[in-house]
């Protein structure tokens, strides 16, 4: 749990928090002087669901499973998430019994703050005195160290249905840490993704969110948790969200329009070679086996979405360049502007590399990550008017674009890697061989 770094790794990462993180304004427990910020640690909660009777059949089952881990922690994922609660999801029709759940383990949380053992239970009653809990109440309760949570997150569909954020595809407000809009005629919409955005002003604060009746009202947000501590995931809102619609719909492009072959499947044939040469040239590990159906890519009615783990996804964009400059016409504009989004998508990945041991990013790589991003996502939503004119569905406009934003601006209080759900998803594997 302890950082390797030990107490000077903490008092950065609180540094970097209290430079301007939204969370730690008026925060009960950070913002206060008595704040012991060499013994605090920073905790994650992470929730996932994932199917583990039936899977791939329609009467599947789906476990919801609830860990933490330290945003600092260092070695093996299973050695660093800690499971607290598995529940199969009917179980928790109602909610009750996932509101019950964060009511403990928040008062179990809270207790860990203080640093010392409770004299009461988590509905208040006091232990009995000859209990063990009773002695050791008021005793410390893990060798002077303390732990708050400072992260909540998980992918969007556990957001909406278990800590009762937005949900992502709705008009009225499809964000949880902004008051933007799904209305693509309003000022506050999210599709305006330039860096004047008006919803870039339209951040929720503590006392502004605590006091809003359409807030959330999950029992989770206590101890000052306020949605301020929600970390929306790099890794499904790009790898898996808008990175899968832009890769998807080049190579639709590719096969279908670009390429001279006799068939979309021959294109595709040569595509991959083009690829399996650039992987080779490049030194990529994370790659795809092949890519020999359409399906690959293509969907019946919707616009195409690349497959694959979010591995493979994050290291195809450089492979993917090199295929699109062997086919693009330079004179074309809009061929030019595929090219210019996936070296902008290139760009960050090289920056989420370069940083990938830093608590936060420095400059000036904090400024170029967040101007890379912006531009990037506002060329996805050109290209996709642009292909929507023509009647073609590609490049389709999609939330997470502004999710991943909010996720990149906070480049320079809290690095993306150590909120992204990559360890939450690979410990499921664990827990789905436990059920």
């Amino acid at each position: 749990m302890m950082p390797s770094g030990g107490i000077q790794k903490l008092k950065e990462f609180w540094n970097l928090q209290k430079a301007g993180h939204p969370a730690w304004r008026n925060h009960p427990i950070v913002s206060k002087r008595s704040f012991d910020a060499e013994h605090t640690l920073p905790l994650q909660l992470h929730g996932d669901g994932t199917p583990v009777v039936g899977i791939g059949k329609i009467w599947s089952r789906q476990l919801t499973s609830y860990t933490w881990n330290s945003l600092l922690a260092d070695g093996w994922t299973k050695d660093s998430m800690m499971p607290s609660w598995f529940c199969f999801d009917e179980t928790e029709a109602g909610r009750e019994t996932t509101e019950e759940f964060f009511r403990i383990i928040s008062w179990s949380f809270g207790c860990l703050a203080t640093g010392v053992w409770p004299a009461a239970d988590h509905l208040g009653a006091k232990y009995p005195a000859s209990s063990l809990e009773a002695r050791r109440a008021g005793s410390p309760l893990a060798n002077g160290l303390r732990a708050i949570i400072w992260s909540l997150n998980g992918d969007a569909e556990y957001l909406v249905s278990r800590l009762g954020l937005p949900h992502y595809g709705s008009k009225k407000g499809p964000c949880g840490l902004c008051r933007c809009t799904g209305d693509d005629n309003s000022a506050e919409t999210w599709r305006d993704c330039s860096a004047s955005a008006r919803w870039l002003s339209l951040g929720w604060t503590r006392e502004a969110w605590l006091a809003s009746a359409e807030r959330s009202q999950s029992s989770i947000f206590c101890n000052g948790l306020t949605v301020l501590n929600v970390h929306y995931d790099y890794m499904h809102c790009k790898y898996l969200g808008s990175d899968q619609i832009g890769f998807g719909s080049i190579l639709d492009l590719l096969v279908n329009h670009l390429m001279a072959g006799d068939s979309p499947l021959t294109n595709l044939k040569q595509c991959w070679d083009s690829i399996v040469t650039s992987y080779q040239r490049l030194g990529i590990s994370e790659r795809y086996r092949s890519f020999r159906k359409l399906t690959m890519f293509q969907r019946k009615k919707k616009c195409p979405k690349l497959k694959g783990r979010a591995a493979q996804i994050a290291a195809f964009g450089e492979p993917l360049l090199e295929l699109w400059n062997q086919y693009m016409n330079p004179e074309i504009a809009v061929h030019c502007k595929i090219r210019t989004y996936l070296r902008l998508n290139i760009a960050m990945e090289k920056i989420m590399k370069e940083c990938r041991t830093e608590t936060a990013f420095p400059e000036p790589q904090a400024t170029n990550f967040i101007s890379y991003a912006f531009a990037m996502c506002n060329l996805h939503l050109e290209l996709g008017a642009h292909f929507e004119e023509e009647g073609q569905k590609l490049f389709s406009s999609l939330p997470k674009l502004h999710l991943l934003l909010h996720t990149v601006l906070l480049c320079r209080h809290i690095n993306p890697r150590l909120t992204w759900c990559y360890k939450g998803e690979d410990v499921q594997k664990a827990w789905t061989n436990l059920s």
